[in-house]
């Protein structure tokens, strides 16, 4: 079935997970493009929203956006949370179809405050917070975080539950803890635990590196979603492999065969039209287009070459050949 986020259906029901320094407009442009359900935004201060700091409001451009995007904030406090949600909602160039709040992100500068993931260490504090939003803003609220703050302190389901009392349209599990290491397996059973201790809508998000990964998620932990991460940055394209049919996730085509050089001109265009600063647009590319290049004859040669452009021909002219 579609994925219901509130009054929102979302089919197919997969999703780009939201990666600070890259989930950026083109990059968000691009898996609209290929497929995803709903894309989110990198993750944005709601104490900078609130104080109109222009880094945090550059975060919220979205133009050029064919699809639903959720918005994602993080932030320590209730009410400064709803403040920034209502804000970025409230400006007309701003269309988002839904809000995300993060309780997952482990670095320190983000912990420190008692933001992301250190919000799970106090479920009613979760609670309360999505009560508050949802008592501001008016969109589909889900809450991401991971299966708890330390081995001795797995508390996903109490945090699940915690956002439900608080009114949340769906969780986003990313089954991991704090302390673990992205090398080291997501552990899929905890969002299997979530499935079956609420009644919202559960995505699943965790080692997703190709479409039977998707489906395996979905039949293994009875998510009803799945979001995608450091796989759609390497193969955007995993997005377009995936499609519902018969009210189930499917695959269509064959993931291997899929061709990099269109997603790479593809998205090096979405930076283009979107770049209000060409160079820092360019800088931004060095970190993004190297990550399709694998297969490619002479990759190390033409990442090198990419690392040291300094505009967008220099770019095309390296890879168009």
């Amino acid at each position: 079935m579609p994925f219901p986020l509130g009054n929102l259906s979302i089919s197919p029901p997969t999703f780009l997970a939201p990666i600070a320094g890259f989930t950026d407009n083109a990059c968000r442009c691009l898996c609209h493009y290929a497929g995803a359900g709903m894309v989110f935004t990198e993750m944005v201060s709601a104490v900078g929203i609130s104080y109109n700091s222009k880094g945090s409001l550059d975060y919220l451009d979205i133009r050029g956006q064919q699809g639903l995007v959720s918005l994602q904030l993080f932030g320590p406090q209730p009410k400064i949370l709803a403040l920034a949600a209502q804000r970025a909602v409230q400006d007309a160039k701003n269309k988002f179809h839904a809000l995300n709040i993060n309780m997952g992100c482990p670095a320190k500068k983000v912990v420190k405050n008692g933001s992301g993931v250190a919000l799970m260490k106090n479920p009613g504090q979760v609670e309360k917070i999505v009560k508050t939003i949802k008592s501001k803003v008016n969109l589909p609220l889900s809450v991401k975080f991971r299966s708890g703050w330390d081995a001795a302190t797995i508390n996903a389901v109490e945090v699940a539950r915690a956002a439900e009392a608080g009114g949340a349209d769906a969780v986003i599990v990313h089954p991991r803890l704090r302390t673990q290491p992205y090398y080291q397996p997501a552990h899929w059973p905890v969002i299997t635990e979530v499935v079956n201790a609420v009644q919202i809508p559960v995505i699943g998000n965790g080692d997703i590196d190709t479409p039977q990964k998707a489906v395996d998620m979905m039949e293994q932990t009875g998510c009803q979603g799945v979001m995608i991460g450091r796989a759609a940055l390497k193969t955007p394209w995993i997005f377009s492999c995936l499609i519902e049919k018969e009210g189930q996730l499917a695959i269509k085509g064959e993931f291997e065969q899929m061709k990099p050089l269109t997603y790479f001109i593809k998205h090096l265009n979405f930076k283009k039209e979107l770049a209000s600063n060409k160079l820092w647009a360019v800088k931004q590319l060095r970190k993004h287009l190297p990550l399709y290049l694998r297969g490619f004859k002479n990759a190390a040669s033409m990442r090198a070459r990419i690392c040291a452009a300094e505009t967008f021909e220099e770019i095309e002219n390296i890879v168009i050949f």
